[in-house]
């Protein structure tokens, strides 16, 4: 039992480095936005991890799981991480966040959320089938 608690710990810390480093990365610019991929991406890692054996398949949706843990808890509006940051905001100033505030949230983090969906779908029909036209 402490041999799978130890490396399940050891693997879950190399699993958030790694994921914080990759949106580092994107932020900063070291990693192109072409690295990105949506649910064809994902399809593709989960099928070759599969068949390579369970304990890879396994450990690909571990890797998944914690990659959109941590995405969402990024300060993005619509996400969890943009709600702490309300809660935050509003802790410090001791009143609540007014609705056109909150709205103007809602909608910000809704459009930053389908541009980011329409990126990763273009890469992934990019990397998939080519590129458009």
């Amino acid at each position: 039992l402490r041999y799978g608690w130890s490396k399940a710990t050891s693997r879950t810390k190399e699993i958030l480095v790694a994921t914080v480093a990759g949106i580092w990365g994107l932020v900063t610019g070291h990693v192109s936005m072409k690295e990105m991929g949506g649910p064809i991406m994902i399809y593709d890692i989960a099928a070759s991890a599969g068949r390579r054996g369970a304990s890879d398949f396994f450990g690909a949706l571990a890797w998944l799981s914690m990659s959109l843990a941590i995405l969402n808890l990024m300060p993005i509006p619509a996400l969890d991480g943009g709600h702490l940051m309300v809660f935050a905001y509003e802790t410090v100033r001791r009143k609540p966040l007014g609705m056109r505030g909150r709205q103007i949230l809602a909608y910000t983090g809704l459009l930053i959320l389908l541009l980011l969906m329409a990126l990763v779908f273009a890469n992934d029909i990019q990397r998939k089938w080519g590129s458009f036209g």
